[in-house]
This record gives C-alpha cells, structure tokens and sequence, in this order.
C-alpha cells in the first residue's frame, strides 16, 4: 500500500489542483529543498539537492506541457532568485586536490541538480559567474561514468548560451570532451553528446561553426546518425545539416558522409509518428530554437532544406495535438508550400 501511496502522490503532486499549479504550494515545496541545501550540514545539503531534483524532474516530466513549463519556470526561477542557484555552483565546484568520497557525492549531486534547472535566464546566470570557468573544467572532467553523464549534460546546456560562450567552451577544450565522450556506450552520455554537438551548430555562429569543422566534429557525427537511439541520430543530422548551410563550408561537410544520411532517413520517417519514438522531440520546440532552424529552409543544401520542411511538418502534427490550432495550421500550411517547393 504504501508503494501505491508513493506512485499516487507522484502522479498527482500536492501542487497540482484543478488542472493548474498551485504557485504558492510548488514555491513553498521548492524552499524546504533551498533551506537544506543552504545548510552547513553535507547530510542535508544531500538531502535538500535529492529533492529539488525530484521536483523539478517531476515538473518537466507533466504530461501537459504547459503546466510542465509554468511549474518547471517558476522552479528554476526561485532557485536564482533565492540564491539557492548561487549555493549550489559553490557546492559543485571544489579546490580541494584531496576530495573524499563524501565531497564527490555533494558535488555530483550538485552538477545533477543545476543540469535540470539550467532555462534560459539560469544558463546566462551560470556563464556569467565568477565560478563558470571553474564549472567548466569541472565539467571536462572524466575520471567516472557519474561525471560523464554530468559534464556532457552542463555542456549540452552551456553550448546554447550565445556564439562568444561557445567559443570559449572550445577554447577551453569543451567541444574536445564532448567529441571523446561520443566513444561511450552510455546512453545518456551518448545523448548529451549529440545534443551538446546540435546546440553547438544551432546557437553559434559561423565562426564557431569553423570551429567545430576545424576540430573535425562533423566525423563524430557520422557514428552518431547510425545510432539506434532515434533522439541521438535526429540530433547528429541537425548538427550536420546546419553545418551545411553554410555555403562556404558545405565542401568541408560533405567530407565525413554523415550529409548523405539525411534523405535516406527522412525517406522511412513520418512526421506524425516520428515524436512518438523520440522523446526529446515528443513536445516540440520552442520558437527560438525553431527561428534557428528557419534558414536552413533558404539554404543551398537539399539535405538542410528537407530536414527542416520535415521537422516544420513534425511541429505542425505537434501543435495541432495540444490543440494549438492557430499555430498548427500556420506551421502546416508553411511546411506544406515548403515540401511541394522542395518535391519533398
């Protein structure tokens, strides 16, 4: 009984009442959580980042993804606000060469933690603290599986802060770590590592695009579009075909082959069915990743251009599902017109 009792609350937080967030009881929840982290005691500053997690993974993981992102914003957004952010980059981050086993677990938990509260507002935040260098080479650090799932998932998230963060992560041998990491067997590595290389292309610039071309990105690709994992290889054919709209280094991308994967892929794919296979995607985008991807449908390549009037047509089935219908038929009849132009 008290296993179904725990099923029960999961499913039904005490914050959700009448189809809608409660935001004085989430906010209230939400400080219990900042209290224990702020304490001096590691037992509970454990205990405290435990929880947040718990909570705001519970938030993202509604099924109403409007009620998920109203609950998972104001989350994110007490947790900077309060300080709580602050806390938890100084728990994360450690000077001491001789670190216990205690101190690896709390640091852990504090990467895990900042890695699911890292919105917009949080990831600007971060990069410009006096502690991001210091995050990030603890985020290149790889002596564990642990600090691999941690690392590639701050820097899936670092690398959509803006062009000048992104190349300073180069710089700082980010976009290496990410490439090695791609070796793993570990799904959620794997995952962070091909979401990390997409974001990479889809927030920089073409400079950082050069970057990566010039740190040979574009070869690790090529493993990860034959990945079973529908979520990594989606990622893979974004990173490459954002690569390729650059006219300039188109020659230069079609060097590793992965360009060719593209039409055989969206050939054998449903936009209607393929959200269902691929969590990442199961709730769409939001509008500043989709502006990104708007150019791509101008572009040279015939790769680029299909991906895009397929993923404009998988939005559309999307919007239409959550009954967004204005969106829908924007976004339909666009992809549409798009496709017939394309003979897609």
């Amino acid at each position: 009984m008290a296993t179904d009792k725990r099923k029960s609350d999961c499913c039904y937080p005490s914050w959700l009442k009448g189809g809608e967030v409660d935001s004085r009881a989430l906010k209230r929840e939400a400080e219990i959580c900042f209290r224990l982290i702020k304490s001096e005691v590691v037992s509970k500053q454990k205990e405290g980042l435990g929880n947040l997690h718990d909570l705001i993974t519970l938030s993202w993981s509604l099924e109403d993804t409007r009620l998920a992102r109203d609950a998972a914003d104001l989350i994110c957004d007490l947790t900077r606000t309060s300080n709580t952010l602050e806390r938890m980059l100084s728990l994360a981050v450690s000077s001491d060469e001789k670190e216990s086993k205690e101190d690896e677990d709390l640091r852990l938990k504090s990467l895990t933690a900042i890695e699911q509260i890292m919105v917009a507002e949080n990831r600007q935040y971060i990069a410009n603290h006096h502690l991001f260098p210091s995050l990030v080479s603890f985020a290149s650090l790889s002596t564990s599986l642990e600090r691999m799932r941690c690392g590639t998932g701050i820097y899936e998230n670092l690398f959509k802060v803006s062009p000048p963060v992104s190349l300073q992560l180069i710089e700082s041998g980010g976009l290496q770590t990410v490439m090695l990491c791609c070796r793993e067997n570990d799904s959620s590595v794997i995952q962070h590592c091909a979401a990390a290389l997409a974001n990479c292309a889809l927030y920089g610039s073409p400079k950082v695009h050069r970057e990566m071309l010039s740190k040979s990105a574009d070869h690790w690709l090529f493993p990860l579009a034959f990945s079973r994992d529908s979520a990594v290889k989606y990622y893979a054919l974004i990173a490459i075909c954002l690569l390729a709209a650059d006219q300039e280094l188109l020659p230069l991308v079609k060097r590793s082959g992965t360009l060719e994967l593209v039409i055989p892929f969206l050939r054998l794919q449903d936009p209607l069915e393929f959200p269902k296979t691929c969590p990442n995607h199961a709730h769409g985008r939001t509008a500043s990743w989709l502006e990104r991807v708007t150019p791509l449908l101008t572009c040279s390549s015939e790769e680029a251009q299909s991906l895009a009037a397929f993923h404009f047509a998988m939005e559309a089935c999307i919007k239409q599902k959550q009954n967004r219908l204005k969106v829908s038929y924007l976004i339909f009849y666009f992809s549409f017109f798009l496709c017939t132009l394309l003979s897609f």
